[in-house]
């Protein structure tokens, strides 16, 4: 009967290690989670920023009748994909797009010519 306490009492120092184990884990995870907020936050931004400007450079392209590698082009669309999907970005950039659409300057591509 003794080894069964021995091994009761084992299991209970387990459970009760693992347990703090995971308050000490969670924890940390919360301080981490802190001091990286603002850095995310940093990086999100500069993605909106690099999207921006690279978008309002394309558009004015396509706009002024540039002409375009087709791969230029579909980088035009990726970062538009990126910066309204990935990011959540609605702004002037997304209206002038769909102006540029209507106008019939820009043409949707189908999803499958994208990831070729």
């Amino acid at each position: 009967m003794s080894t069964l306490k021995d091994i009761a009492l084992i299991l209970t120092a387990i459970g009760s290690f693992v347990g703090l184990m995971t308050l000490v884990l969670r924890w940390q995870n919360k301080k981490l989670d802190e001091k990286l907020k603002p850095i995310c936050e940093e990086i999100k931004k500069t993605k909106i920023n690099k999207c921006k400007n690279y978008l309002v450079d394309f558009l004015d392209d396509v706009e002024d009748g540039v002409e375009m590698s087709p791969e230029r082009v579909e980088r035009g669309y990726e970062v538009y994909e990126e910066y309204t999907e990935g990011l959540n970005q609605n702004h002037y950039v997304k209206k002038k797009w769909l102006r540029l659409e209507e106008a019939g300057l820009l043409s949707p591509i189908d999803e499958a010519e994208l990831e070729r």
